[in-house]
């Protein structure tokens, strides 16, 4: 297990300003300053999964700069697992990130739980070359079914995430990520500030203790 975040850079959060965060881009990035973040990325759903439309064009985020402190800013997305083919929505407001972030959302999903797993590795083998990281792979699927996708992830050296909002909630999920990815990123998940702040810190530590 190789965890390729530091505990002050955090790669998932969402924002008011392109989903449905609570807090907009320059308030996520002022209060990253204040708690001594250095590297953040905002990952907004895709339009496949978005809960509430864009409200600024997403076209902004080539313009915007961080006039607020040292944080570096990345803009991702979180890209959605689509159908049983393997396709996916990678793109807010229609334009794609250099960043994608492969997830399963049940309402997003044009399918059963029991197809997820294949539907996951046919997206790995067909977009392996856009996809650079799999998000929350244990929430949502079963043990087996992550560990099959977890496998597929490592032949392409994509890593896996530990989302530490669903892992505070049922962290015995989690051990086949712990157990079975080369790379995996430690992140927040955050919608709320406070998210941010206290969400991913006591998982870090507990897991670079172990590793």
């Amino acid at each position: 297990m190789n965890i390729l975040n530091s505990l002050t850079e955090d790669y998932h959060m969402h924002s008011s300003t392109f989903s449905d965060g609570y807090n907009s881009i320059d308030e996520l990035v002022q209060y990253a300053g204040k708690i001594w973040m250095t590297k953040i990325t905002i990952t907004d759903h895709s339009d496949a999964g978005n809960k509430q439309p864009p409200r600024a064009w997403r076209v902004a985020v080539s313009r915007w700069k961080n006039v607020h402190n040292d944080v570096q800013v990345s803009f991702w997305v979180e890209a959605d697992l689509l159908d049983v083919e393997g396709n996916i929505c990678a793109v807010i407001d229609g334009r794609e990130s250099d960043f994608v972030l492969l997830s399963y959302h049940e309402g997003v999903f044009q399918g059963g739980p029991e197809q997820v797993k294949d539907a996951f590795i046919k997206a790995l083998h067909q977009h392996h070359d856009r996809i650079n990281c799999i998000w929350h792979i244990a929430h949502g699927i079963s043990t087996a079914d992550a560990l099959a996708i977890i496998q597929v992830a490592n032949e392409y050296d994509i890593p896996v995430e530990v989302n530490a909002k669903y892992y505070r909630a049922k962290p015995e999920n989690w051990n086949v990520v712990l157990e079975n990815a080369k790379n995996i990123y430690i992140n927040s998940d955050a919608h709320m500030l406070h998210e941010l702040r206290d969400y991913r810190r006591p998982i870090y530590e507990k897991l670079w203790l172990i590793k």
